[in-house]
């Protein structure tokens, strides 16, 4: 036997079996499915995650990369066709950052817009109406503002319009008010026994009352509000706890 030659094809087959299962392993499927004419892919590799769309035939429209992103399909506009919704969470020190992606698969396939949403993945509502699904955000200004032990934050709506994300607040009263009633009992119970020298309990009260006002504010409704603040927080720093609330939202 040629000890070389038999050698020679050891060291062959190796780096073939190397390269094919380099190559074999060098990405995975996360994520597959086909919408409308489109054929829309999570792939992990090296780089993370990438989002892939390809045409039926295989030719690549379009390609993204993501942290940690998670697929969604809703009708977002109300033309009775999902939009593909991705929410990328990027891990920061304590927990995850959202941002949210939307794209559109009619009459061909397009980027619309995004949203960097914070600390609180986005919620999707069917509110009933023919304007599609909205997106419930918190606004996440407010644990920088109103620090507490309590995990309350205002809430926003979205909806796409002309392929734009939008605030639209005015079609989402029902959940307001029952954020609001939710809210008001909390206050109820944080007020019993309420001693301003408590700074605990003070922070808990003023971030309550914040965003009862940040929530009314949302909803267009400033009838009456400051009086509102005046009747439920009793402290001697009232009138600097006013002047934050009109400074956030100048």
């Amino acid at each position: 036997m040629n000890h070389k030659n038999f050698n020679q094809k050891i060291i062959f087959y190796f780096v073939s079996a190397l390269l094919f299962a380099f190559n074999s392993s060098a990405y995975s499927i996360a994520f597959e499915d086909t919408v409308s004419n489109y054929v829309i892919k999570i792939i992990t590799d090296k780089k993370g995650k990438q989002f892939l769309v390809q045409e039926l035939s295989g030719r690549k429209v379009y390609s993204k990369q993501f942290i940690n992103p998670s697929v969604y399909f809703y009708d977002l506009d109300g033309d009775n066709f999902d939009e593909g919704v991705i929410v990328d969470s990027i891990p920061n020190l304590s927990s995850y950052n959202y941002s949210l992606y939307v794209y559109s698969f009619k009459p061909k396939f397009e980027f619309c817009d995004s949203l960097n949403i914070g600390i609180n993945r986005p919620e999707f509502y069917d509110l009933n109406s023919d304007m599609g699904y909205f997106i419930k955000v918190y606004d996440n200004r407010f644990e920088n503002i109103f620090s507490s032990s309590l995990k309350i934050l205002p809430i926003q709506f979205y909806s796409l319009t002309d392929k734009t994300l939008l605030l639209d607040n005015e079609f989402c009263y029902e959940e307001y008010e029952s954020e609001l009633d939710n809210l008001l009992n909390l206050l109820d119970e944080a007020k019993r026994g309420f001693d301003c020298n408590d700074l605990e309990s003070k922070k808990n009260i003023q971030k309550i009352i914040a965003v009862i006002y940040a929530n009314l504010i949302y909803m267009d409704y400033h009838l009456a509000i400051e009086n509102f603040v005046k009747q439920n927080y009793s402290c001697s720093d009232i009138d600097t706890f006013l002047e934050v609330l009109k400074e956030f939202f100048k």
